[in-house]
């Protein structure tokens, strides 16, 4: 079994548990069905968005870029930092404040509903070609949580 037949396998057990699949090359910025705005990005944004929605009903939508940044924002130069900060963040959740009246409210966003599982979604997308730091990398596969099922297609 070569690198594709074992991607593609993986794929396959992907949709048999649900999950959506994407081609990288098809969602990449100069793709048909773009997704990101370019290379660089790693985070699918509006399907972020969609999902943020779903998990976090008690939040207005001001508190998604809060969230955006939190997730794409590096605290650290440090790679084991930022992995270990981005896995609080996935297990526990986002601080996110907003004004409610005249009061600003400080609240919790979350990136996964462990009680509510069917509020999360999940897509694998293979072939995702990343830009940084002066190099380019695809990855075999990348995979996603927390996206609009409907809108991973």
């Amino acid at each position: 079994m070569n690198e594709n037949e074992l991607e593609l396998q993986c794929l396959e057990r992907f949709r048999d548990i649900d999950w959506d699949t994407l081609h990288g090359p098809d969602i990449a910025p100069d793709g048909p069905k773009p997704k990101r705005s370019d290379y660089s990005k790693v985070i699918l944004a509006e399907e972020l968005k969609t999902a943020f929605t779903k998990i976090n009903p008690h939040l207005p939508e001001s508190c998604f870029e809060q969230v955006l940044t939190a997730v794409t924002k590096p605290e650290s130069l440090d790679v084991i930092t930022n992995n270990r900060a981005f896995h609080r963040m996935l297990i526990n959740d986002v601080s996110v404040e907003y004004k409610k009246d005249d009061d600003i409210v400080k609240d919790h966003a979350f990136l996964v509903d462990f009680e509510k599982v069917s509020r999360n979604s999940f897509c694998a997308v293979n072939q995702f070609t990343i830009t940084g730091g002066g190099t380019s990398r695809k990855t075999a596969e990348r995979r996603y949580q927390g996206q609009d099922e409907n809108k991973c297609r």
